[in-house]
């Protein structure tokens, strides 16, 4: 489910195998694990299980959160929005998807398949379970109401009557009276339903809520008159109703974040209430009347679902929009990443030390990772990062503790190697590099206003876009490089107008060819910087007069949108290319390309690094980690 930002900050480190690629050989990945987690459940009757949801599929821990592995046999969907779990039978588990309907296991998730006969509305974004009678399934849908079924998800009717049409964000039934049904609704129409027979009939329960954009609903489970309800648009916060829905009252006191999205009842002590805000994970202990926060650390992260473990409510999970799983064992004081296997993340871009091979940085479509073994364990390197999906990386080449990470929330600065960063500017950074001479020089590439520039170390940016118009406008810029024996000298790969070069550090530009081309990554030859490459939805090509001209070099390409490069720095007629799935490599200069894919399986590649010694080349995949090959010799 589609939501805004929920932090929780938390200090990350992923523990993984110490098994090293061989050579002549991709993999394995040992990370970074997390990515974006939307939905959580625990098994009622062997808790050290767990189940997380993903829009990669499905992940399960038999270790409480300790490791993780894929469940997705079968599972034609898998961008999973909610489980629901039998009660009774816990090998049994459903699964709603974004788009596919409801799949359902009954081997605890090795295997799935589709359970949605009579579902009009593939988009299931709640599901729930009758305690009493579990072959009556509820599944919440974006746009299609509430449907039922009575025959364990066989087949589904619209339970719909007095419902109007909205998303419905949340199911959740009376543990006493399973025929009383709580539902919310997200939209203009939205709010909590209720329906006292079975889901037959519905109406609305919104005296004193005020609002129509609700995400979250949770039952007491001793006194199921008692209902909490949440949201996150406008600062809804948190409203409790203590006579099964008649009225509502706002239980915000302390809850400075008011963009709520998942809540968590505590089973044992259901005044204990875990509520997933904007500002982190916040914490009522007298049943709303008053919150405070539980986040420990300073790096921050979305929380997209919460779920507690039913016989020890000490350990809380907290599912994250980047950052994969954290639980806690303390109920909510401290909390640490759970994410060894669960390899989610999608690896946007990746930056290594030019002095020290093995340390590498990782921008993921959540945080920023760093490892200092080369690929071999991964640990977060995001205190004080405020926003997420990271496409940019630059490491000061004289100063490796200084980096620079841009993406959509702007740029961010390390002097101390990924420990804590600091905001320098909002700009959208698609592309990051530095002055090899004078590193006090930075460019960025920025998604819709061209290139700007810092001369003192990102903390003032000037727009340096002269002539990098067309038609008018400036362009977005996903790829910049620049001359390594002469800085001044720069190339930008535009969205959709092909390549541009500066000659006085980005003060003018003017065109360079490929005009009308989508260019997504630019690499120089650092032996010879006037021949370059560049990736574009049509293939590779390549020029060797600094872009006077360039010429088609993708013969041999399978797939010929590409969108990374690597050249070999050692050897720089080698040059890999990532065309979407897997990697492709020349060795002559790029005339004619060869599958490089053994132990890639595959995958989507969208990031490529070398190391400059030559003998280790990394690739990034949304949703597999990143896989290192090693060179012998």
């Amino acid at each position: 489910m589609a939501r805004s930002a929920f932090l929780l900050a938390a200090a990350i480190v992923l523990v993984v195998g110490p098994a090293q690629a061989g050579v002549g050989v991709w993999g394995p990945s040992h990370g970074p694990g997390g990515g974006s987690v939307t939905a959580l459940a625990v098994d009622p009757h062997h808790p050290a299980t767990v189940y997380a949801g993903t829009d990669r599929g499905v992940f399960k821990s038999v270790s409480a959160g300790r490791s993780w592995r894929a469940m997705n046999v079968g599972l034609a969907n898998k961008s999973v929005l909610a489980f629901g779990i039998d009660p009774h039978h816990p090998a049994t588990v459903y699964a709603g998807t974004d788009g596919g309907g409801v799949f359902k296991s009954t081997d605890g998730g090795r295997s799935w398949h589709a359970a949605s006969r009579g579902l009009t509305k593939r988009d299931v974004s709640a599901l729930a379970l009758d305690p009493y009678s579990t072959n009556i399934v509820y599944a919440g849908t974006h746009g299609g109401g509430v449907f039922k079924s009575s025959n364990a998800g066989r087949s589904w009717r619209a339970s719909n009557r007095g419902l109007p049409h909205a998303k419905v964000e949340a199911i959740a039934i009376d543990p006493r009276n399973a025929t009383t049904i709580f539902a919310a609704l997200l939209g203009t129409y939205g709010g909590v339903f209720k329906s006292t027979d079975g889901g037959q009939g519905w109406h609305a329960v919104d005296a004193g809520l005020n609002e129509r954009y609700l995400t979250a609903l949770a039952i007491d489970p001793q006194i199921p008159t008692t209902v909490y309800a949440a949201g996150f648009d406008s600062g809804i916060g948190v409203f409790k109703s203590t006579n099964g829905g008649s009225t509502w009252r706002a239980a915000n006191a302390g809850l400075v974040n008011r963009e709520v999205g998942p809540l968590a009842l505590d089973p044992h002590h259901p005044a204990s209430v875990y509520a997933g805000t904007n500002g982190g994970v916040f914490k009522s202990t007298d049943g709303g009347r008053s919150w405070r926060a539980t986040r420990t650390g300073r790096a921050v992260l979305a929380v997209d679902a919460l779920a507690i473990d039913p016989q020890n409510s000490a350990k809380v999970y907290a599912g994250t929009n980047g950052g994969g799983v954290f639980s806690s064992t303390d109920r909510g004081r401290s909390w640490r990443a759970s994410n060894s296997g669960l390899n989610n993340a999608c690896t946007q871009v990746l930056a290594l030390d030019s002095q020290k091979p093995n340390v590498l940085y990782a921008g993921t479509d959540g945080v920023v990772f760093t490892s200092t073994d080369g690929g071999q364990k991964w640990t977060s390197a995001s205190a004080g990062l405020t926003d997420w999906n990271f496409s940019a990386l630059a490491i000061d080449p004289k100063n490796a503790a200084t980096v620079y990470a841009g993406g959509i929330g702007g740029i961010f600065k390390t002097t101390t190697a990924g420990h804590l960063w600091q905001r320098l500017t909002g700009l959208d950074a698609d592309a990051l590099v530095i002055d090899s001479q004078s590193p006090s020089t930075i460019y960025t590439g920025t998604d819709l206003a061209g290139v700007f520039r810092s001369t003192n170390g990102g903390l003032r940016w000037r727009a340096a876009s002269v002539g990098l118009r067309t038609y008018g406008e400036v362009d977005g810029v996903p790829a910049l490089t620049l001359d390594p024996q002469n800085p001044t000298t720069l190339y930008a790969g535009t969205d959709g107008e092909g390549v541009f070069k500066s000659t006085d550090g980005a003060s003018k530009w003017r065109v360079a060819g490929l005009s009308g081309r989508y260019v997504q990554a630019l690499t120089l030859d650092p032996q010879n910087p006037t021949t370059l490459y560049a990736a574009t939805g049509g293939g590779v090509f390549k020029s060797t007069d600094g872009g006077r001209s360039w010429h088609a070099a993708s013969r041999g390409l399978a797939n010929k949108d590409v969108s990374a490069l690597a050249i070999d720095p050692q050897n720089p007629l080698t040059v890999y290319a990532a065309p979407s799935l897997g990697v492709f490599r020349s060795t002559d200069g790029g005339l004619n390309w060869h599958p490089f894919s053994r132990g890639l399986l595959g995958l989507p590649v969208v990031a490529l690094a070398i190391d400059s010694t030559g003998r280790t080349l990394f690739a990034g995949t949304c949703g597999s980690g990143v896989f290192d090959y090693r060179f012998g010799g």
